[in-house]
């Protein structure tokens, strides 16, 4: 009877992600430009409702995008990240009119 030899190879969350983003980069010869989220590099970057690096890889497929920017603009935002942001808007500005004794 013949034997089977299966080998399985995969690669980490944090792998892959650095394989999209710093490989890919120093791969165009780009990394000085983009990459990694630094001050003055180029970033399009996605926020996602959980975090990736902390779930079972199996769960990855259930975590919805709350948020994505492309050239520094908010080409997508989910209704729970709006919503969020204009709570915490207004918790600012009420804040704000306490302080200036308006209300």
């Amino acid at each position: 009877m013949a034997r089977i030899r299966v080998t399985v190879i995969a690669v980490s969350v944090l792998q892959a992600i650095r394989a999209y983003t710093l490989s890919g980069a120093y791969a165009s010869f780009e990394e000085g430009i983009k990459g990694s989220i630094e001050v003055g590099k180029l970033a399009d970057l996605v926020v996602f409702s959980r975090n990736i690096l902390k779930i079972s890889p199996e769960k990855i497929l259930e975590t919805k995008v709350d948020l994505t920017r492309v050239d520094g603009n908010v080409v997508y935002e989910s209704r729970k990240t709006r919503s969020a942001e204009s709570m915490a808007c207004g918790e600012k500005k009420k804040r704000v009119a306490g302080k200036n004794g308006k209300r």
